[in-house]
């Protein structure tokens, strides 16, 4: 599928913030706001919340993820770096 499915008028999952407290929690804000967005746009065929609860969630379709996703929500490219980003905010896999 070469369509972004993240295309939306609703940008307040990425917005940015000045203030140095929010900024401290900016990525999993960011990544809350993806999941949700996910579910909301139609794309949890490439990202979704797990199956049981808000507790995990799981990349489907790592290409999509790195073309439609990263740059959208978090200003990257590379999925080393968003696992780089998982592994610095201390969540588990």
């Amino acid at each position: 599928n070469a369509s972004d499915p993240t295309t939306s008028n609703n940008n307040s999952s990425s917005s940015n913030s000045n203030n140095s407290d929010n900024n401290e929690l900016l990525f999993p804000r960011k990544l809350h706001g993806m999941l949700h967005d996910a579910k909301a746009l139609g794309f949890e065929d490439i990202v979704s919340w797990g199956k049981d609860s808000h507790q995990a969630f799981k990349v489907h379709k790592k290409r999509d993820f790195e073309r439609f996703i990263l740059p959208k929500y978090f200003k990257m490219t590379k999925y080393k770096s968003f696992t780089r980003q998982l592994h610095n905010y201390e969540f588990v896999w």
